[in-house]
């Protein structure tokens, strides 16, 4: 993909999956209860990173403290 469109930078991203169960709530009332479930509207970076070199255009050519 990355090379087929020519961005400047691609993320990889995945469904979010929750580390926490999730309630279904009605009112005041608990009427569901998911284990750990994946939230497919949801996307979240997996770390993976691919950068065109006009990226460089981008950052500064010296990090100050």
């Amino acid at each position: 993909m990355h090379l087929k469109h020519h961005p400047v930078a691609t993320i990889a991203v995945s469904p979010m999956r929750s580390p926490f169960g999730v309630l279904e709530i009605e009112r005041d009332d608990i009427v569901g209860f998911k284990e750990k479930i994946v939230l497919e509207d949801k996307l979240v970076s997996i770390g993976t990173y691919v950068f065109n070199h006009s990226i460089l255009e981008y950052l500064p050519l010296f990090i100050t403290h």
